[in-house]
C-alpha cells in the first residue's frame, strides 16, 4: 500500500469507528402513542396554568420532548388591583415524573 493510499485510509477509518460508537451509544427515542402525549400536554397545561395564577391565562407556546421536564409558556393579564390589567407572561416548567410545576415571571417585552 503506498503511503498516501495510508495517509486517507487512517483518517476514513478513523471517522467511521466514530461514527459507529457514536450511533451506538445514542439511545433510541422512547416510543409514546398520540394519546399519551395528548394526557401529557393535557396534565401539564392545567397544572401550568393554574399555578400561573393570571386572569385570561392561555398556554402561547410548549415544548414537551426534554426527558425529564416539559416547558411552556404562558400569556395573560395580572389579576391584582394595582397593575392595571397589564398584560403578563409566565415560564413553566412541569415534571413529567412527579407532576411538579415551577413558574417565573416571563419579560413581556420579549414577545412580540
Amino acid at each position: 500500500m503506498t503511503r498516501s493510499r495510508k495517509a486517507f485510509l487512517v483518517p476514513a477509518l478513523s471517522l467511521l469507528i466514530a461514527a459507529t460508537a457514536i450511533s451506538i451509544n445514542i439511545a433510541p427515542a422512547k416510543a409514546a402513542s398520540t394519546e399519551a402525549w395528548q394526557q401529557l400536554a393535557d396534565k401539564m397545561r392545567k397544572a401550568c396554568l393554574a399555578k400561573a395564577e393570571l386572569k385570561s391565562a392561555k398556554l402561547t407556546w410548549s415544548d414537551l420532548y426534554f426527558e425529564n421536564q416539559a416547558v411552556a409558556l404562558i400569556d395573560g393579564r395580572w389579576p391584582q388591583k394595582h397593575m392595571n390589567n397589564q398584560r403578563a407572561a409566565m415560564l413553566c416548567l412541569y415534571d413529567k415524573k412527579t407532576g411538579k410545576v415551577e413558574v417565573q415571571e416571563f419579560d413581556v417585552r420579549l414577545l412580540k
